[in-house]
């Protein structure tokens, strides 16, 4: 047996008469590669269709990471004006976005290219996926040179539900994971270097995504080229975010990256449930990819040990932040199909390991499905319509879901801004996520009495039906049906608030 699992007579058949044998084997296998690449091709475009034909709702910290570089695209200011006011950022951070620079320059280049519609932040987000796609792809070919295709193009097709949409740990993934590859791949410096940049540009995009696949790296080589990238990877990251900080206010990038850092460690109970709310796809998960590797990785120690250390390491020191268990995910999936191939146990391990990666795409595969069987009052087109015949174009509007439909053409602020209820003109609410058929979404406590006692409804479109299909129900009724409340104002006084000072500017 070789080092790959395959036998003598099948990798060197001229040493053996069975030749002919050894032939049908690499013709099967050739079949088995083209069968899976034509499957992971024919998924992308499929995945790639339906989100950018029926969209999706808006993800958690989504219009956070995407203000800034929203407003850049659009008007050339590198500010958050929807953030104003928000109360658990700091003073200086509130108007500047969360994270760092790279992701919402990234995001203003295509607002700029191709304009701010709900289909293209969507398509932005898309585009991060299938590169993902393939860069999982490249990883699974750069630990199995010499074995088949097919594995690496199963783990590609694998990570598409489970990427996190309007975060910028994907764009990261993608420099660090390039900067991997080329370390694995060549023993020239100049390659090294390369990579150090890119995993520099990681850094300056995601701390937490640079910082643990570089340990891949790290980990892997003890040599003096070491050096050269880490040194080439500080460099650039801290380059980038003085720039960025140059451009805005140092002091505010500063204080956003810090305020991150401690609030992603955080380790009350508090903090470590609400994290796992939004982790509830990437844990799950993490837990089908260690499946493989503790029944069919016993002989392939060099393949998984660093990174499941890598993996492991991470809910130990950011505990709160789940969905960062997801940054080791693509090379999990690569090792996990890597070690299906090389294994005879698959019958055991697509047993136990593919219901439990079903149960954690299950929330994704339903939001999907949910969005394709709308029923056509609550798609998005028909009700923007109606929006925008209702509301001023010179008035402020309070959004969540809508914050992509509406974003460039009203001056919006994010639900979890505090400008001042003065400046409010009308909230654009819907039932997303509320717990309720025809309830709409909960905005934090000390908001809600103000909407109760200083706003009316005027439009009231709410779905009241909850999504089912077959044993799958939502508890929400989901859609783009909107609660519109106008904001009770004395007589003769204007709800077009557009034009107010703000803060932000």
């Amino acid at each position: 047996m070789t080092r790959l699992g395959y036998p003598e007579r099948i990798l060197f058949p001229a040493t053996y008469q069975a030749a002919p044998k050894a032939m049908t084997t690499k013709t099967t296998r050739t079949s088995w590669d083209r069968i899976a690449l034509a499957l992971l091709i024919a998924g992308q475009l499929a995945y790639a269709a339906l989100l950018v034909t029926y969209g999706r709702f808006i993800a958690h910290d989504e219009i956070a990471y995407k203000a800034a570089g929203r407003e850049w695209g659009l008007h050339g200011r590198l500010v958050a004006t929807e953030e104003e006011g928000v109360p658990y950022w700091s003073k200086e951070v509130h108007c500047r976005g969360i994270g760092l620079p790279l992701f919402p320059l990234a995001f203003g280049i295509w607002v700029r290219l191709f304009g701010f519609t709900l289909r293209t932040s969507v398509a932005f987000d898309v585009a991060i996926s299938l590169l993902l796609s393939w860069v999982t792809y490249a990883v699974a070919r750069t630990l199995n040179r010499s074995g088949p295709r097919w594995p690496g193009a199963l783990a590609a097709l694998f990570v598409l539900p489970l990427t996190l949409h309007g975060r910028p740990e994907g764009l990261a993934m993608i420099l660090a994971f390039v900067g991997w590859i080329l370390c694995v791949r060549s023993e020239k410096r100049s390659a090294w270097f390369i990579a150090g940049i890119l995993e520099g540009l990681a850094g300056a995009t995601s701390i937490a995504a640079a910082f643990f696949i570089g340990w891949l790296v790290l980990l892997r080589r003890n040599r003096p080229a070491n050096v050269m990238l880490w040194l080439a990877t500080a460099a650039v990251t801290f380059g980038s975010i003085l720039a960025y900080a140059s451009a805005v206010s140092v002091g505010d990038t500063l204080s956003s990256i810090t305020t991150g850092a401690g609030q992603a460690s955080g380790r009350s109970w508090s903090m470590i449930l609400d994290g796992f709310r939004y982790g509830r796809t990437p844990t799950p998960a993490a837990i089908a990819m260690l499946i493989p590797i503790a029944v069919a990785g016993r002989r392939n120690r060099n393949l998984w040990l660093v990174p499941l250390i890598v993996q492991l390491a991470i809910p130990v020191l950011f505990p709160r932040e789940f969905y960062y268990v997801w940054i080791v995910g693509p090379m999990l999936l690569a090792i996990d199909f890597t070690l299906y191939e090389r294994t005879n146990h698959r019958g055991l391990l697509a047993a136990l390991g593919l219901p439990v990666y079903l149960l954690a795409i299950s929330r994704v595969l339903i939001s999907w499905t949910v969005m394709a069987t709308l029923p056509e009052d609550q798609r998005l087109e028909a009700n923007l319509r109606l929006v925008e015949s209702i509301i001023p174009r010179t008035s402020t509007v309070m959004v969540y879901d809508y914050w992509p439909a509406l974003g460039a053409k009203y001056h919006v602020f994010a639900s979890d801004a505090y400008p001042g209820w003065d400046r409010i003109d009308y909230l654009v609410l819907t039932g997303n996520g509320s717990g309720a058929p025809g309830e709409r979404q909960h905005l934090f406590y000390n908001q809600e009495p103000h909407v109760i006692n200083e706003y009316r409804v005027v439009l009231d479109r709410l779905n009241r039906k909850p999504f089912s299909i077959g044993p799958f129900h939502t508890h929400s009724a989901w859609g783009f049906g909107p609660l519109i409340l106008q904001r009770i104002r004395r007589p003769g006084e204007s709800n077009e608030s557009a034009n107010l000072p703000s803060s932000c500017w």
